[in-house]
This record gives C-alpha cells, sequence and structure tokens, in this order.
C-alpha cells in the first residue's frame, strides 16, 4: 500500500487530500516521505530542497 500511495505521489495521480481544520493548510500541502503538512505551496516546495526531505525520500 505504501509503496502504491509513493507511485501516484510521484506520477502525481493521487486524489486531493480531504479539509482538515486542524491541521497547517487545511491538511492540503502534504509531504508523503516525511509525513508533515504544511501551510501554504511554497513552503512545502522549499521544504522538498531541504536536506532532510533529500535523506528520506530515495529516488
Amino acid at each position: 500500500m505504501v509503496y502504491d500511495a509513493l507511485n501516484e505521489a510521484k506520477e502525481g495521480t493521487s486524489k486531493p487530500l480531504p479539509v482538515d481544520e486542524d491541521l497547517p493548510g487545511m491538511g492540503q500541502f502534504y509531504c508523503l516521505h516525511c509525513d508533515r503538512y504544511f501551510a501554504n505551496v511554497s513552503v512545502r516546495d522549499d521544504h522538498f530542497r531541504t536536506k532532510l526531505h533529500k535523506k528520506r525520500y530515495v529516488f
């Protein structure tokens, strides 16, 4: 199941996330590899370039 979810995230075919008011960014900006939610898309994209994310994300 995890392998399928990672492949969907890599291909961009995953379904939109459900809205959750208790999470940062209403739960819409999520990093599957690091299991973190972000406030907006620019913060998430900055996270993708960090050493922490690259260490967890195996190409």
